[in-house]
């Protein structure tokens, strides 16, 4: 049920943000960077699922471009033997869409995840 409202804000901030929006142009403070890291990958353990979808949004909230932040989520996912094989597809796929349209097929993925896992949770 957490993730369902996690990936449900997740995708309200990457569709309703323009594709140049951040926070700030660069990283934060390395404390609250190994901070965040830590929170990400704490909640991210908790509810069962890979650290992208969380770092995506980080990344892109504190300077990176949308591509760059899939891209590093990516290889920060390369543990996994099937993300493997299909991460340099995706990377591929990636370069060659808009910020903008990157952002929301992100958005649009994460709604679909959230509404699946709420249609079980309500419904079932």
């Amino acid at each position: 049920m957490v993730f369902a409202f996690v990936a449900l804000a997740v995708a309200l901030y990457m569709a309703g943000t323009s594709a140049v929006f951040r926070f700030r142009d660069t990283q934060p403070s390395r404390i609250t960077d190994e901070s965040s890291g830590l929170l990400i990958g704490g909640l991210s353990a908790m509810m069962g699922i890979g650290g992208g979808t969380l770092c995506v949004p980080y990344f892109n909230a504190f300077g990176f471009s949308v591509h760059r932040a899939v891209g590093t989520a990516a290889a920060i996912g390369l543990i996994a033997p099937f993300t493997l094989l299909t991460a340099p597809l995706g990377m591929r796929l990636a370069h060659r869409l808009s910020a903008r349209t990157l952002k929301l097929l992100f958005s649009l993925f994460l709604f679909a995840t959230s509404a699946r896992m709420m249609v079980a949770l309500f419904l079932a």
